[in-house]
């Protein structure tokens, strides 16, 4: 692998052949300071999965890359509305016919997406038609779809409370409360391989939680083994998406 600049952002292509990243440059600035200044470059670069092949595509701010092999990303901190690159072609387009919010996570039959908007949480179509907005006056932590069916779950903080676990059903479904924390924190989730399971990270409670999807409400408790928990394909990340390969 190549070696990329320290506090670079960058993500791996769908098919995990390809590695974009945006390099960080030193601050401007003329104060010292103990610590090292970085800033983000706003030049995307992208390089095979052997390090090479290293070029400079275009523009802009990484935001990670879209199901059909695009790169994700927006020009500029004023105006981050979402932007996809071909590489292929070497045109830029919209993620979605008419999406503006944040870059989508993808289903894994690739005909729906969602995104933390805002107003909640959205969900569309593949062709950008919104499906539905789930409204929240709260935080929305992280979004995930189960790796098999159209179902999707996502976390909530009230800062300091409550935090709450969501599961939508099917994309047009009303939202179905899992579980509710009134006095303690957690943010991260992962689905078992069949989306029958979700499991909690409870950190602040050194365990994990275990919960059935279907409306039986049972969890059990497990021990935390430490770091956040991942269990396979795909797992998504905060208000991002992609594939983490098991280990």
């Amino acid at each position: 692998m190549a070696p990329i600049p320290r506090a670079s952002g960058y993500a791996w292509s769908p098919r995990q052949e390809l590695f974009a990243y945006e390099p960080s440059v030193p601050c401007q600035q003329e104060q010292r300071s103990l610590y090292a200044c970085t800033r983000a470059s706003g030049r995307l670069f992208v390089v095979r999965e052997d390090g090479t092949g290293k070029r400079e595509v275009t523009a802009g701010h990484l935001m990670g890359w879209t199901a059909d092999g695009r790169i994700g990303f927006f020009r500029s901190y004023q105006r981050a509305i979402p932007r996809a690159f071909d590489l292929d072609s070497g045109k830029t387009g919209p993620i979605l016919p008419g999406w503006k919010v944040e870059l989508p996570i993808w289903s894994p039959d690739g005909r729906f997406v969602a995104a933390v908007a805002r107003t909640g949480v959205v969900i569309a179509r593949a062709d950008g038609r919104i499906v539905q907005t789930i409204p929240s006056r709260l935080v929305i932590s992280m979004i995930a779809w189960s790796p098999v069916g159209r179902r999707l779950a996502f976390t909530t903080s009230g800062f300091p409370n409550p935090h709450q676990l969501f599961v939508v059903d099917r994309p047009s479904a009303r939202r179905r409360l899992l579980f509710v924390a009134g006095s303690w924190h957690f943010d991260w989730i992962t689905w078992s391989p069949h989306g029958t399971r979700i499991l909690l990270d409870d950190e602040n409670r050194h365990r994990w939680l275990l919960f059935r999807t279907d409306r039986s409400g049972r969890r059990r408790k497990l021990p935390r083994l430490g770091g956040r928990p991942l269990w396979c394909c795909p797992v998504n990340s905060f208000s991002a998406g992609g594939t983490i390969r098991n280990s």
